[in-house]
């Protein structure tokens, strides 16, 4: 197998990995939202960031940079291991 069939398999791997961490970190964030009684208006107007831009985080179709998810963090005053994929909530 040549190099280049290598580096496309591995992106493809890559591509795969990121989605599902965005999808787990959006559904952290929707599920962290709704415990509080927020809308995505109220929690996109507190992070300053456009409901539509929130939106597409809890879908999943975009990632958060690590800035972001610090800001998000603070505005729902959660430790950002909260918002990782690898933590775990029982209950």
């Amino acid at each position: 197998m040549s190099s280049r069939e290598k580096s496309g398999r591995r992106r493809k791997t890559d591509a795969g990995t990121h989605e599902a961490f965005n999808a787990r970190v959006g559904e952290a964030i929707r599920r962290e939202r709704l415990a509080r009684g927020w809308t995505q208006v109220e929690l996109a107007e507190r992070v300053q960031i456009s409901s539509n831009h929130l939106a597409r985080l809890e879908r999943g179709e975009v990632g958060p940079t690590f800035y972001l998810m610090h800001k998000i963090g603070a505005v729902l005053a959660i430790d950002l291991s909260t918002l990782s994929p690898s933590s775990r909530r029982t209950g």
